[in-house]
């Protein structure tokens, strides 16, 4: 959606940027580490079961609006009316699993990223519990907005999110920290436990 606003584009600390007109930001691109490909070639995420995926690309999500949850089919949602359209994605390369909860069970954490007609695009984490049975979903969390996911994982009954977002010395359209966000699973929801400004991107 971007890229029609590009001015020019750059190489720094093996990243592509792509700077956009009139001062409106940066977009960066890293490149993909080789672990999360299967063998495949097609981008499934490695050492995640089989048809996780395909699950969380056509569940329902609550947390993203305060009055409805949205469905998700293929591992999208749009929808296009007098209002503002909305668009709603699942990241699938940064899917996690793992036991949120304690039981037993594996768990997953969806990556949603929210697309408004306006500059907003708003990262929300996606709880599910019971994934390979009985899907339970539960309310999704926004993290931040216009951030550049990098790894998710769950470790240790936490999820770990880090990624590129706003530090101290940040504009809205540019962040350019490396930021790591811990999350728990309490009182049926996910919680933040900690949140650090680990270094510059």
């Amino acid at each position: 959606k971007l890229l029609s606003g590009a001015a020019l584009y750059f190489f720094q600390d093996g990243n592509l940027h792509i700077d956009l007109f009139a001062d409106s930001g940066t977009m960066v691109f890293s490149p993909a580490p080789p672990d999360i490909f299967g063998d495949d070639g097609e981008g499934a995420v490695a050492g995640l079961p089989e048809g996780l995926v395909a699950t969380l690309g056509n569940l329902s999500y609550s947390g993203l609006f305060d009055d409805r949850a949205i469905t998700l089919a293929g591992g999208a949602f749009t929808e296009t009316s007098d209002a503002e359209p909305i668009a709603v994605r699942l990241l699938d390369p940064f899917v996690a699993a793992g036991d949120l909860n304690g039981d037993g069970s594996e768990d997953a954490v969806a990556l949603l990223e929210l697309d408004t007609s306006g500059s907003g695009r708003f990262t929300y984490l996606a709880p599910v519990l019971d994934i390979l049975t009985t899907p339970a979903v539960g309310p999704a969390i926004m993290v931040e907005d216009r951030i550049q996911p990098t790894a998710l994982t769950i470790a240790d009954g936490q999820v770990v999110f880090e990624y590129i977002g706003h530090g101290e010395g940040d504009g809205e359209c540019c962040p350019s920290w490396n930021i790591r966000h811990t999350f728990a699973w309490q009182d049926s929801a996910l919680v933040e436990v900690s949140r650090a400004e680990v270094s510059k991107a």
